[in-house]
């Protein structure tokens, strides 16, 4: 074989190893650790606000809540539609926490929400789920 010939034998054989890396690191899964990062620091407002639905852990009932970024009394707007859960009622804004964000009610406290994904929250407690709804 000629010099040539080997030098694009090992390039073919480099690229083929990295992009068989590159499929290996793409199935790997991710560390629940690693995603639990944003429980560390205060999230900014552009990571959370948007629009969602809201429903029990179990399934049952449900809620649209836009979060924007219009300041008021306390933190950002909020607006509720369409909802059956009498948890939200008389929510008057929202403002970002360490590890997520808390929806401040009329009445009842502020209900605190943690990130469990990208585009996912849960109350502390583990009762609603809040997951980004698709714009329609």
């Amino acid at each position: 074989m000629t010099g040539r010939r080997l030098a694009l034998i090992g390039s073919a054989l480099i690229l083929s190893a990295a992009a068989c890396r590159a499929e290996e690191l793409a199935m790997t899964p991710p560390d629940p650790a690693a995603s639990d990062g944003a429980s560390d620091r205060v999230l900014a407002t552009e990571e959370v606000f948007g629009l969602y639905g809201l429903r029990r852990a179990g399934g049952e009932g449900t809620c649209r809540i836009a979060l924007n970024r219009v300041p008021t009394d306390g933190g950002f707007g909020v607006v509720i539609g369409r909802c059956d859960l009498e948890v939200v009622r008389g929510a008057k804004a929202w403002k970002t926490v360490q590890g997520g964000f808390e929806l401040l009610r009329e009445t009842g406290g502020p209900l605190r929400f943690r990130q469990t994904g990208v585009d996912n929250f849960e109350t502390i407690d583990g009762t609603y789920r809040l997951s980004r709804a698709p714009m329609v």
